[in-house]
């Protein structure tokens, strides 16, 4: 330094530079599903430069995070986030010479599949029951589903379900061997590993059972014969009741048809003689019917 004089002193002074600590942000799963997500952040493979140690950690995580940030810790785990997308974190260690360094790390959240199940008609008779299902399920953004694992009997570990045809993985039809309520399921995987599931229900009504009394003798001479049915004996299931008889005596019958539960003075024309079938069909409240055949 110089001053008005021309007169000049001279100082010397030593500084040192010191290099900067090393930032790695690493996380043990990257790519989670958005139910259920909990991510694990460390900083393992950070280091301090020689003579120095690290002191610090500072996290800053997503805005749609659940814990958005965190100090002093070099793992922090069950970070979750709310929303689905790319997140993009950060990490800056701290190190005792007072020096840093930043490192950035992504984690995906992915869309979730929801689940649907389509019944055609889910309460049914159990004659000739035959059920059609078929999957409404949606696979999330992004994404597409890769597997549907039905379970037509969860109950029964699909003791009384049969799978008479499937169309694809998404589409059956299944007859069911025994009466009552049955719990249907349906899993859904996306191509992301996503899972959702759904359940429904599913009634099998008991049929009633139809039986004829013949009230007169059931053999008799064409000329004036006259017979009388009863199907008061006739049964409904538990649940239900019988709500219609419905009659067909045959050829030459008069009357031809009958309703009710009994039905008497039925004729047979002269010129119709030999055996004829009396068919009684039962209907109950639930829709279900049953018909029985009897041959005077």
């Amino acid at each position: 330094a110089f001053d008005a004089n021309g007169c000049s002193d001279t100082i010397k002074k030593t500084i040192t530079v010191l290099e900067h600590p090393i930032a790695v942000a690493n996380v043990d799963d990257d790519d989670q599903c958005l139910t259920g997500n909990a991510f694990r952040f460390n900083a393992d493979s950070s280091d301090a430069v020689s003579g120095s140690t690290l002191n610090n950690y500072k996290w800053t995580f997503h805005s749609s995070a659940t814990q958005t940030s965190s100090n002093g810790n070099s793992v922090v785990s069950g970070v979750t986030y709310k929303t689905i997308g790319t997140k993009d974190n950060q990490l800056i260690v701290f190190d005792g010479n007072g020096c840093s360094d930043t490192s950035n790390v992504d984690v995906e959240v992915r869309d979730m599949p929801t689940a649907g199940i389509d019944i055609l008609d889910s309460i049914q008779c159990f004659a000739d029951n035959e059920y059609d299902f078929s999957s409404t399920s949606t696979a999330g953004a992004s994404s597409s589903i890769v597997k549907y694992n039905w379970k037509f009997d969860i109950d029964n570990n699909e003791y009384y379900s049969n799978i008479i045809s499937s169309s694809s993985n998404n589409t059956y039809k299944v007859n069911y061997d025994s009466i009552g309520l049955f719990n249907v399921r349906l899993i859904v995987t996306n191509n992301h590993g996503c899972i959702d599931s759904v359940d429904s229900k599913l009634i099998v009504n008991e049929n009633p059972i139809a039986r004829i009394a013949i009230l007169s003798a059931d053999t008799q001479c064409l000329t004036e014969n006259s017979y009388n049915f009863s199907g008061i004996s006739s049964s409904s299931a538990a649940n239900s009741k019988l709500i219609k008889y419905q009659w067909d005596f045959g050829t030459g019958a008069n009357p031809k048809t009958g309703t009710g539960s009994r039905v008497n003075n039925v004729h047979y024309a002269n010129t119709n003689a030999g055996l004829k079938n009396v068919k009684l069909t039962d209907t109950d409240t639930n829709g279900c019917t049953h018909d029985t055949v009897v041959q005077v």
